[in-house]
């Protein structure tokens, strides 16, 4: 192409991004369930992103690079896919290999226009001394193509960090620097010693600085076994997600996908093993994302009111949050109050315990007329009026090792 006529376009390109700018904020409209690290990309076919988008993704991150971008995401908008893309350009850059800006309109001129395009993912949780560069590149991608979400992870906090004061001021400080349109922090739970003992508070702090800083968070749910990290089950993965969806997060991350392309050393399992073929792990991961689909679909409508545990936390301090529960009596839960369109509630309920089964009596208020399960693994949903049998106002819930079950609340009106 004449280079006067690509300037010419991508000028127009920018123009277009930035005509909208005022009218169209980010759309973060959707739940994505992302498969980092995936597909592999050697080779880059069809038949990867089929594998992928069947086991219930509907995003998926890779490096693919300049070359082989705009064949991803050709690929990805052929299996009703969307990528989010880390570029070599924009990684030579944050890192100081590349000082200039001649590659940027190019960028967002090969990934933005293109509708299997998710967003940007500039680096993997970099160095603290790499965010004065990152934040220069945000700002401008923001500027240059408002259409599209940026996406910043952060490493796990040390364990005598997670959750404390120290910690939170960190990610409040560089969230407030970089400015990310979306965050995630690689935070697993489940180690080889049992549950970390900081991680309901922690997944506190995420949903209060989120809730500060208007910054959606996406939760974590490792898929591999390495260091002090044992064997995922399809406990761990369930309690992975109930957990972030019960402290309000808008996205999932499943990490990683493929053990080849990610950055891990010495790991097992994954969803695609080092020969391409699906693992245990996968076919796992496939059934939990069909059986939740509907809640992925309900979540962006709902807005998250309060959480609260019921083994330690007391249904008078949630009074001025209209929480329709008496009480509740058996397996410790965490509670979350949901409201949707139409002054519609919804509570989820989740089984704090990642390795056993377990059932609770939920007490409900009078106002509850009756209450109505969202999932795709019944094939008729639990549903409840109330007022009949000899609990008139209380259900008996039955939860499997680590899940969560979400109600539609009827009051009547």
């Amino acid at each position: 192409m004449d280079q006067r006529i690509r300037v010419i376009l991508l000028a127009l390109v920018q123009a277009f991004f930035m005509f909208f700018a005022c009218e169209k904020s980010v759309p973060i409209s959707s739940f994505p369930v992302i498969a980092f690290y995936g597909p592999a990309s050697n080779p880059l076919d069809k038949g990867r992103f089929l594998m992928l988008r069947q086991a219930g993704f509907d995003h998926a991150f890779n490096g693919f690079g300049p070359d082989a971008n705009v064949k991803a995401l050709n690929l990805a908008d052929s299996t009703d896919l969307q990528l989010y893309i880390n570029d070599s350009r924009v990684t030579r850059f944050i890192e100081g290999a590349d000082s200039t800006w001649m590659w940027l309109d190019s960028v967002v001129f090969e990934l933005g226009t293109h509708p299997a395009f998710a967003g940007y993912y500039p680096i993997h949780a970099p160095d603290v001394d790499l965010y004065p560069r990152l934040s220069l590149l945000i700002d401008s991608l923001q500027q240059k193509d408002p259409s599209h979400p940026v996406l910043a992870t952060f490493p796990s906090p040390l364990k005598d960090m997670s959750g404390s004061e120290a910690f939170e001021a960190f990610l409040s400080t560089a969230l407030d620097s970089l400015g990310p349109n979306q965050y995630a922090c690689m935070y697993f739970p489940i180690q080889d010693f049992g549950l970390r003992d900081d991680y309901f508070s922690t997944l506190e702090m995420f949903r209060r600085i989120s809730e500060t800083q208007q910054i959606p968070f996406l939760t974590t749910c490792l898929t591999a076994s390495y260091s002090v990290y044992p064997e995922p089950t399809i406990s761990h993965l369930r309690f992975q997600i109930f957990c972030g969806l019960a402290f309000g997060a808008k996205g999932l991350i499943f990490y990683p996908y493929s053990l080849t392309e990610s950055d891990l050393d010495d790991a097992e399992f994954g969803l695609i093993d080092d020969r391409g073929r699906p693992t245990d792990v996968y076919s796992a991961v496939r059934s939990l994302n069909h059986d939740l689909a509907p809640i992925y679909r309900l979540i962006p409508a709902l807005e998250l009111v309060t959480v609260f545990h019921s083994d330690y936390d007391t249904l008078q301090n949630t009074s001025r949050y209209q929480v329709p529960i008496d009480h509740i009596e058996g397996a410790p839960l965490l509670v979350s109050l949901f409201t949707g369109a139409g002054d519609q509630s919804f509570l989820l309920f989740v089984n704090k315990d990642h390795q056993q089964g377990a059932k609770a009596r939920i007490y409900f208020k009078e106002s509850v007329k009756s209450i109505s399960e969202i999932n795709g693994d019944r094939r008729m949903p639990f549903h409840k009026k109330m007022g009949r049998g000899g609990y008139p106002h209380s259900v008996e819930i039955i939860f499997r090792s680590g899940s969560g079950r979400l109600f539609r609340i009827d009051h009547g009106d």
